[in-house]
């Protein structure tokens, strides 16, 4: 009986007692009775959600309490009242212990394994219990009812294993789904509220770049206006918000310097490098602060600590010298400078640099020492010099007078070899200081075009001389590369009598070195930078030999109103006294305004034949021009532009006319970089404006840089040329004037300035604008466009006077055929 319970008992596999227990009767006892106390905790701890009752045992364990001994059945009821006061029930509103499915399939799996092991077990109990019976019983009708007995006990403990097992798996499957349900509500709850804050976090973080963006906005606007106050009150004001910003105290810094408060200044850049003493970039403006105010030691102090933070960098050594040079110790600013130099550092690049800053600042005692090493660096060089050289770094050098290591740095070619004393025809040597004939187009190279064409007619075989970038075989020209730098142009930091002085020597050099000595002289497209080189070289290469001399000037900064018209005025009149010494020298001298004329007889040019030619490359017009216009061809206007595509030209506005005279019927010719004009206009809808124009059939835009056959054809098909030029080609020539002039072409022109001045004395008629703007140019044109008939006419009688006058190019080659004969 005893091994009857233990078979009934449910947990007897799991413990691995199926099949009976060897132990003693006591043994067995203690043994159930274990089992029991933990069945009895198991059903303690199991929640009332789980189980419908925790007190009642189920018929299998009142079974097995039945047939427990007297004294374990004691002991069991004492230990479930220990059990009871030990172990605490659980709460009734208590939650039941959340499980996973996973976690339930795995329970339910091993539970079905212990009922399958557990009904094996009951099974062949119940076949040896059969068997023994069927021995001993001896009515074979009573020993089957006691075999199906035990057969029938089995199925129905099973049965309401199962049944409750499954009762128990739906309730924790439904707690699960439940639970999964809470959990996904719950987690989408939590990832609401975590995008709901991050989109907060957001909205503050876009709101303080917005703030700040709009904060630096306002000070950069005030500090663009010099409003330094106004930029240090939005400074300060930023900082109260963000008092650990330290690019906004370098701003305020900055302001304050800029407003004179170099103390505060100080006191602002200190408290950043307190604050993170290895911030070179503070520590270096700190020192410029300290140059600024004349501190020269703590300057030093502030050099000296990034000098030896970053001894690579050599403007760090260039700095420091220059500083201990301020404060009076030179041996120490030499030995710095040596230093930086032998240990090749110091670049051609940072000798440029100290050279100019040398010069920006006057400070004359270093200009020796970095010359020094630019002629030592030239000799030996550290690195190739740039291609093309610095220009910056040439006028330097030109202020200093170091005319021959600019030359050396500019690799100006050497002399060539004497040539034999010229015999029979005389030729001719044209010097264009900016000619450069690979380039095939433009002013300089029309001027050129028109002397080879005008020298060679009259027998002078002339050679050119120009910039060493342009020399090539196949340029049609006899060409000899001569000069460096092309129109010797000006800096606003040199802008002394001196330098003028100093780069007319620098081209005196270069003629000395490249010009044969010839009978007849072209100089063409002179300016101030240049006009007293070239009489130096005559008075010393020519002296008093005979020469036929002609002088083309081309030059509006020697006006009133230029910021260097009084140094260049004093070059013109020292030119023209060295001039005026010559000896058999016949000389013209044109300009291309009267008001230059004018200038230059007041200079002392009234003693020299000085006429007025505008543009004398005009006349290459009738030689390209076709014979018919565009008008005759297609009964159709042509509105048209040329030229350089620039502001001063009001090359901006003719996207804005194409557009405001779309409803006429009339085409456009015009030449325009467009790549160039989108970036040069100030217009915001100027790119999709170009846009419109190319897809417009009735706009055709020609390149820059044609060659003059396709841009004479260009102009000659245009028959209402636009020039809305602003004020500077009120006292400045314009070529494309005078061309659009000799070919009989209907002009719209600004109402001031020499050109509508000298359309009324030709008695052309032409047609005016106030203010170079689409609103005052758009009526002008389509006033162009109702009356062209009378101003066509107009235009071709103001042509025929001008043509039969004899441009400059027929007057300047009659000069020369008479000089050439003689």
């Amino acid at each position: 009986m005893e091994r009857g319970c233990l078979a009934h008992e449910p947990d007897a596999s799991a413990h691995g007692h199926v099949g009976g227990n060897r132990g003693t009767g006591s043994d067995r006892g203690q043994g159930v009775y274990r089992r029991a106390v933990h069945r009895g905790r198991t059903i303690a701890n199991t929640p009332k959600s789980t189980l419908r009752t925790n007190t009642t045992p189920t018929p299998l364990s009142l079974n097995l309490c039945w047939r427990l001994p007297t004294s374990a059945r004691a002991d069991l009821s004492q230990s479930r009242l220990h059990q009871s006061q030990r172990i605490p029930m659980p709460a009734v509103n208590s939650s039941p212990p959340v499980r996973s499915e996973k976690h339930i399939r795995k329970r339910r799996s091993r539970n079905s394994e212990r009922s399958s092991n557990l009904l094996i077990g009951f099974v062949a109990m119940a076949a040896a219990v059969s068997i023994a019976l069927s021995w001993v019983i001896p009515d074979p009708h009573t020993a089957r009812l006691f075999l199906i007995a035990p057969f029938a006990l089995v199925i129905f403990a099973g049965y309401e294993s199962l049944v409750r097992q499954r009762r128990r798996f739906r309730v924790l499957s439904r707690i699960a789904k439940l639970r999964d349900a809470e959990i996904k509500r719950l987690k989408g709850k939590v990832a609401r509220n975590i995008e709901k804050k991050n989109r907060l976090r957001e909205k503050v973080k876009s709101l303080g770049t917005r703030l700040t963006a709009s904060c630096v906005a306002i000070g950069s606007a005030h500090e663009a206006r010099e409003d330094w106050e106004a930029a240090i009150a939005t400074w300060r004001l930023f900082i109260e918000a963000a008092p650990d910003n330290r690019t906004i105290r370098q701003r305020l810094a900055d302001a304050l310097e800029k407003a004179g408060d170099r103390t505060a200044a100080i006191a602002v850049r200190e408290e950043l490098r307190d604050s993170k003493p290895t911030d070179l970039p503070i520590r270096r403006s700190l020192a410029s602060t300290y140059e600024a105010d004349g501190a020269w030691r703590a300057a030093i102090a502030e050099r000296e600590y990034v000098a030896s933070q970053d001894p690579a960098n050599a403007h760090n050594q260039l700095r420091l010298a220059g500083d201990l040079l301020a404060a009076g110790s030179r041996d120490r600013a030499l030995a710095v400078l040596a230093s930086a130099y032998s240990s090749r550092i110091v670049t051609t690049q940072m000798i440029r640099s100290g050279i100019e800053k040398a010069v920006e600042t006057d400070d004359r005692d270093t200009l020796d020492l970095y010359v020094g090493a630019l002629k030592a660096d030239l000799a030996n060089p550290v690195e190739a010099v740039p291609e093309p050289p610095s220009l910056p770094l040439w006028r330097s050098l030109v202020n200093l007078g170091e005319i021959d290591v600019a030359l050396d740095y500019q690799r100006a070619p050497e002399a060539p070899s004497p040539a034999p004393e010229a015999t029979g025809a005389p030729r001719a040597i044209v010097v264009d200081p900016a000619f450069n004939p690979l380039q095939g187009a433009g002013h300089h190279f029309n001027m050129n075009l028109l002397f080879r064409e005008l020298l060679s007619a009259i027998g002078a075989h002339p050679s050119f001389h120009g910039q060493i970038t342009g020399h090539s075989e196949s340029s049609g020209f006899d060409f000899r590369p001569t000069t460096t730098i092309p129109m010797y142009g000006r800096d606003p930091r040199f802008a002394d009598v001196d330098w003028f002085r100093n780069v007319n020597r620098y081209l005196e050099v270069e003629l000395t070195r490249q010009l044969p000595h010839e009978r007849v002289f072209v100089f063409h497209t002179m300016t101030g930078t240049t006009i007293l080189g070239m009489a130096r070289w005559l008075a010393n290469a020519i002296g008093d030999r005979p020469a036929a001399i002609v002088v083309g000037i081309v030059d509006h900064e020697i006006t009133a109103s230029s910021p260097t018209g009084a140094a260049a005025r004093t070059v013109y009149s020292e030119a023209f006294e060295i001039l005026r010494r010559l000896k058999n020298k016949q000389m013209l001298i044109f300009a291309e305004t009267d008001e230059l004329t004018t200038i230059l007889r007041q200079l002392g040019g009234e003693g020299f034949d000085i006429r007025q030619y505008p543009y004398v490359a005009a006349s290459l017009a009738l030689q390209y021009a076709g014979a018919r216009t565009a008008a005759q061809a297609k009964g159709r206007l042509t509105v048209g532009y040329v030229g350089a595509t620039r502001l001063e030209r009001g090359s901006e506005l003719i996207p804005d006319l194409v557009d405001a005279l779309r409803d006429h019927d009339i085409d456009w010719l015009v030449q325009l970089d467009t790549e160039r004009l989108a970036k040069i206009a100030v217009q915001e809808n100027t790119r999709s404006l170009i846009e419109q124009m190319k897809d417009n059939p009735r706009v055709e835009i020609a390149p820059a840089g044609l060659a003059p056959a396709d841009y004479y054809s260009v102009l000659d098909r245009i028959d209402i040329l636009v020039l809305p030029y602003r004020e500077r080609y009120q006292r400045t020539g314009s070529g494309v004037f005078v061309e659009a002039l000799t070919l009989g072409k209907v002009q719209v022109l600004p109402d001031e300035g020499w050109m509508v001045d000298m359309l009324n004395e030709l008695g052309g008629k032409p047609v005016t604008f106030g203010q170079p703007t689409v609103g005052e140019v758009r009526p002008a044109i389509e006033f162009a466009i109702r009356d062209f008939a009378s101003l066509k006419a107009a235009a071709e009688t103001a042509a025929r006077t001008w043509n039969e006058r004899k441009s400059g190019s027929a007057s300047i080659e009659e000069w020369l055929r008479r000089r050439v004969r003689q």
